[in-house]
């Protein structure tokens, strides 16, 4: 109760519910659409709460009622880190990843007819690079054609993943999960069957950096002696200096405008080179990958059609 009131305190210093009520959100909207510009953001009162109560956590610091050792995980569940997590680069999407196409020319019907059963295509294994192994992926895709459907692709692969869903979100969230506290922090002591685990915050996901992340498991890491690269910690050595492992985010995008068809997607994979893989292997890691992707189509209002969805899943061994 003591929290709450003196975090009610600060938003009523700061405007109270005429600042960031129902009412300021509707005269923003409204702004917003005056100016073709509404937009997806964050409630402002969602936001000004988050502050409040991180205003309130200082007065408690400096008070010495938050234990030291509690300060870590305090300010990761406020999604204020500190040390902040390393900036990410989102690099372009790899030549070797195909962009999943829709046929132009063809009707809403047939454009989906022909999108969606080549899912089949999309669980395959690839590789960025020659000498490189793909072990872990996530990837999204967008594409959207004015007045028709938005044309969705989903893929995911991992050592021993848990997929027994059609859902691509389920089988994300099956992934163990690990949270950054100044280094990533697993709540276990376990090396993951997957290799990788998910990066997830109490706080929610960065609004400007990927939606899914993948790291590796910081318990192989201390088994198999890796560690990151001095200029680039997406890649990593081991004892001898050796590149093992690469870690990589890709964003891929074409045109936007209100009239014409768009795409959009990001992926985040982890690959494995030949000394990497085989370490792992010698060090009891289990080298068959499960992966799973799906095609969706969502129909705009009044295309008259069904939505269309499909899924595929593959295992294999590297």
């Amino acid at each position: 109760m003591t929290i709450t009131r003196r975090a009610a305190e600060f938003v009523q210093e700061w405007g109270g519910i005429e600042a960031f009520g129902a009412l300021a959100v509707g005269r923003l909207e409204a702004e917003l659409r005056s100016m073709d510009m509404q937009i997806t953001y964050l409630k402002p009162h969602m936001a000004v709460g988050v502050v409040a109560l991180r205003h309130v956590a200082g007065e408690m610091r400096r008070a010495g009622l938050l234990p030291a050792g509690a300060l870590p995980l305090f300010l990761e569940i406020l999604n204020a880190p500190i040390p902040p997590h390393p900036i990410l680069q989102a690099q372009v999407r790899p030549q070797e990843f195909a962009r999943p196409l829709v046929a132009r020319d063809a009707s809403w019907g047939e454009a989906s007819r022909l999108w969606i059963p080549r899912v089949d295509e999309d669980v395959s294994p690839w590789s960025p690079q020659a000498d490189e192994v793909v072990m872990a992926e996530v990837s999204r895709f967008k594409v959207f054609k004015p007045r028709q459907a938005e044309f969705r692709q989903h893929r995911f692969r991992a050592p021993q993943a848990q997929i027994d869903s059609d859902d691509f979100a389920d089988c994300y969230a099956k992934l163990p999960a690990i949270v950054w506290r100044g280094n990533y922090v697993a709540h276990d002591t376990t090396p993951a069957g997957t290799l990788v685990r998910r990066v997830a915050s109490s706080a929610g996901t960065d609004l400007y950096g990927p939606k899914c992340l993948l790291t590796i498991c910081p318990n192989w890491l201390r088994q198999l002696r890796w560690r990151p690269h001095d200029a680039n910690p997406c890649i990593h050595l081991d004892t001898g200096g050796s590149v093992v492992a690469r870690l990589a985010w890709w964003r891929d995008a074409g045109p936007v405008d209100i009239d014409v068809e768009s795409i959009w997607g990001e992926g985040c994979y982890l690959a494995l080179t030949p000394k990497g893989l085989s370490q792992f292997k010698a060090a009891g890691g289990r080298a068959t990958i499960i992966s799973f992707a799906s095609r969706e189509v969502q129909a705009h209002g009044g295309c008259g059609e069904a939505n269309g969805r499909k899924t595929a899943k593959h295992s294999y061994s590297v």
